[in-house]
């Protein structure tokens, strides 16, 4: 909602008298959601990166773009891709403009790959310009920088004059007084159409994301250990990859991993490269500038194989080829850690897929959690083959239950995070790596084909606190979790508190109180207002503030008749990735979870909780504690962070919150 996407995306279906189908955030993360959501909509135009539709080819759903119109913006299109696309949807458009220039600049209807892919001509009310260092018009297949002007460029930058003068200027090619804005890019022209050239500053653009490089070096300049670096994208077979290179001030073995830590401390986690290379020196061209196309492609230091001799050596060759391929790296030792050598959850699910193609091995998503070198995976897949043919389907392993580890830390009090209505756990990884200390995610158990169907809050409550007690028996507890999460950690909570035991730490993350009870003769806008104030919806509190009344009835009164609600909660939809059942059991726990969600009544909990608020969000504008004063007889300790309510696990700032609130000093603060 805080993008200048969203206005396209939201408006321009109304005004046509169309829908909008919004994907959660996270389907970014699982192609099959994403299309399963095509399959189950009649979508007729998609708008998202080429990144993203990459993914979808890669999970063979070609017949989820037939005959969509396929918008394409926020990064280069590659005109490979562009190839494989054509003949599967009904058009393909390439789409250009940089937020300031709200929302498209230029457009490009492709019919043909025949070379460099077109960003196109202005739309309406657009002038677009190629300029040189001096603001001179350049001609036709000069390459220059493009400025933009017309009705879609933004006043300025709020609060920064400085900035706002330095990329709005009046434009003098008319007269009406107007400014055109520098976007920093290059571009040439032929025939009267733009084609994009790079950037001036070496600004990168990835997955949808504006990244300037000097924020990475910067960071990563801070550590004493570091006399240069260079952050780049390099490209491999089509995937584009953030990569740091760095130059040490002296032999400094624990620099990469000083540097990550640093890293992970103060940038986004879109902005983290993915590799960090050590060179004695960055390449200079003869007149002493840095070479960029020198640079190396990532490749890891040679250190001895330490293979388990219990292991199928043939399984770990496989696997160790197999990441290679995937992660585009030239070497993995089969101790490699899958997250440390880059990978992510978009790489994850192109290799569970591809050994299901493959291999005919099913796993979970969530086993990278647990085992993430080729080693632990070749182990965990071996004793998964002894349990098939010894017929041991009865006895469930550790990995299939409800708590699944997010890190490897043993010392100090640990945390239990819980899921969200999508039911599993691998968003908080990043979160709990940080943090230092054990740390568990607690997953649907549907996640694992277990049904689950009957569940209440409380029941999930009782059955992940027998879960919790396995692993610390005894008090004080620590328990957190976001949006849905959050209310069954606070459920939990109550139980232990039921039980005389303690809760150290209650943690919710942009998580609404309960919704209140809806008296039986409330009439249906009354009643609607009443859920609508305790439980908060993107798409209608957006409504509310645009319509009137009458256009607020009836878009209530449809709203609250379609059974299932994708604008606000975030949903993963992790599970095995079984192409007969996978949609299913994903399918299954989002909706047990909301029936139990929308059940759930609770009562007031004598305790202290921390509550962080997404500051971008429009919860807290309704309610300053989301509604909880009503239930907690205690201390509600609040934080804002700059972020969204669908990325608030993924925010570097709500780690160091919880990092600090963790600190055992802080309890003489509280």
């Amino acid at each position: 909602m805080s993008f200048d996407i969203s206005a396209l995306e939201l408006y321009l279906p109304l005004i046509c008298g169309g829908k909008t189908v919004i994907a959660p955030d996270a389907a970014v993360s699982d192609p099959l959601a994403v299309c399963e959501l095509l399959a189950r909509h009649p979508v007729t135009v998609l708008q998202t990166t080429p990144a993203l539709t990459s993914l979808l080819l890669e999970v063979n759903r070609h017949d989820v773009l037939a005959g969509v119109r396929l918008l394409l913006g926020g990064e280069a299109l590659a005109p490979a891709l562009a190839g494989q696309l054509l003949p599967l949807c009904g058009e393909l458009w390439n789409m250009y403009g940089p937020t300031e220039t709200t929302v498209w600049s230029t457009v490009m209807r492709i019919d043909r790959v025949d070379g460099a892919i077109a960003i196109g001509r202005p739309i309406a009310n657009t002038r677009i310009y190629l300029l040189d260092a001096h603001c001179r018009l350049l001609p036709d297949a000069a390459i220059g920088e493009i400025w933009i002007a017309g009705k879609g460029v933004a006043d300025g930058y709020q609060n920064r004059p400085d900035a706002t003068a330095e990329r709005f200027v009046r434009d003098p090619f008319v007269d009406d007084g107007s400014v055109m804005y520098r976007t920093g890019d290059l571009g040439r022209r032929r025939d009267g159409v733009l084609y994009f050239e790079g950037r001036v500053d070496h600004q990168i653009k990835l997955r949808g994301y504006r990244i300037e490089p000097g924020d990475i070096e910067s960071a990563a300049a801070g550590d004493a250990g570091v006399r240069e670096c260079v952050a780049v994208v390099r490209e491999v077979e089509g995937d584009q990859r953030l990569v740091l290179y760095l130059v040490a001030n002296s032999e400094d073995l624990h620099l990469v991993e000083r540097v990550r830590a640093r890293l992970a401390e103060r940038l986004p986690r879109y902005m983290r490269p993915q590799h960090l290379v050590v060179l004695n020196q960055l390449p200079m061209t003869a007149n002493g500038k840095l070479d960029r196309t020198a640079l190396p492609i990532p490749r890891h230091l040679d250190r001895v194989d330490r293979t388990d001799n219990a292991v199928d050596n043939s399984l770990v060759m496989m696997l160790r080829d197999l990441w290679c391929e995937m992660l585009a790296v030239p070497v993995v030792r089969a101790d490699d850690d899958f997250f440390e050598l880059g990978g992510d959850s978009l790489v994850a699910v192109r290799i569970f897929a591809a050994l299901s193609d493959r291999h005919d091995i099913d796993l979970p998503l969530a086993a990278l959690l647990q085992h993430s070198t080729c080693n632990e995976l070749a182990v965990l897949i071996q004793r998964q083959r002894a349990e098939r043919s010894a017929a041991k389907a009865s006895a469930m392993p550790d990995l299939f239950r409800s708590m699944v580890m997010l890190n490897k830390a043993k010392e100090g009090t640990p945390v239990f995070f819980v899921h969200a209505v999508g039911g599993h756990a691998l968003n908080y990884r990043a979160l709990a790596v940080d943090l230092g200390v054990p740390a568990y995610g607690l997953q649907s158990p549907e996640v694992a084909g277990v049904d689950a169907s009957a569940r209440s809050i409380e029941a999930m409550a009782r059955d992940y606190l027998r879960e919790i007690r396995q692993v610390q028996p005894q008090g004080p507890y620590r328990l957190a979790g976001g949006s849905m999460g959050g209310l069954v950690a606070f459920a939990i909570a109550h139980q232990i508190h039921d039980a005389g035991d303690e809760v150290e730490l209650l943690a919710l993350f942009d998580t609404h109180a309960p919704m209140k009870a809806v008296p039986p003769d409330a009439g249906l806008l009354e009643g609607a207002m009443i859920r609508l104030s305790s439980w908060g919806r993107y798409s209608l509190l957006l409504a509310i503030g645009l319509l009137d009344a009458v256009r607020q009835r009836v878009l209530l009164r449809k709203a609250f008749r379609q059974p299932g609600d994708v604008g606000l909660i975030q949903n993963l939809g992790l599970s095995q990735l079984d192409e007969a059942g996978l949609q299913a059991r994903i399918e299954r726990a989002q909706a047990n979870n909301r029936r139990a969600l929308h059940r759930y009544r609770a009562s007031t909990l004598s305790a202290n909780i921390y509550l962080v608020l997404a500051q971008s969000g429009i919860f807290h504008r309704f309610s300053p504690t989301l509604g909880w004063r009503r239930l907690i007889d205690g201390n509600i300790f609040i934080d804002r962070i700059d972020s969204r309510h669908e990325n608030i696990i993924e925010s570097p700032a709500l780690a160091r919150l919880l990092k600090a609130r963790l600190d055992p000093a802080r309890k003489s603060l509280d």
